[in-house]
């Protein structure tokens, strides 16, 4: 007994349709797998900057406290410049 072409095709568009599937699967894990990494990665970063600027902000306020007792001008804008000043 042997196989017909009929049932041949469709043995052979199935293991094709098999294969592509698997294909695809494994296409799909390395994808998910890259992108899991990616996040992962951004997470890490997101953690070091939120170390880097609390490092900051703490030497910020050690350095502020320390120098409370000196005077220092204000970190506003400054005043406009007059025309007596660059009238030279």
């Amino acid at each position: 007994m042997g196989i017909s072409r009929k049932t041949a095709a469709r043995t052979t568009e199935e293991i094709v349709l098999a294969l592509n599937t698997h294909q695809n699967n494994h296409l799909i894990k390395e994808k998910q797998t890259e992108l899991e990494n990616l996040i992962q990665r951004q997470r890490s970063e997101i953690q070091r900057l939120n170390e880097q600027i609390a490092n900051v902000e703490t030497g910020r306020a050690h350095s502020e406290a320390a120098s409370a007792g000196r005077s220092r001008p204000s970190s506003g804008p400054l005043p406009p410049i007059t025309s007596a000043l660059t009238a030279h």
